[in-house]
């Protein structure tokens, strides 16, 4: 069964929100608030983007972390092997 008494108070709540989402939504009328949201869109697009850049450098770095360890490895059993045979 609906409970109207919650029902009412739910709309009186949202009644009194709306005026206060209304004021956070950009307002078509405005030429220089759409041009500053454009602007705002641009940069975090290119922020995006470059957070992108960073993050395929890091694997990239990684990747070559871990062949120089191997080739630092392969190094260093390669001279442990000419000192045994006395080279």
């Amino acid at each position: 069964m609906i409970n109207f008494t919650n029902l009412l108070r739910n709309g009186e709540r949202f009644m009194r929100l709306v005026p206060a989402f209304r004021s956070l939504l950009p307002d078509s009328g405005s030429s220089a608030e759409a041009s500053l949201l454009k602007i705002i869109k641009q940069r975090d697009d290119t922020l995006y983007a470059k957070k992108q850049e960073i993050a395929v450098l890091q694997k990239d770095i990684r990747e070559l972390k871990e062949v120089m360890v191997t080739t630092h490895d392969e190094l260093k059993d390669a001279q442990n092997k000419l000192m045994k045979e006395g080279l």
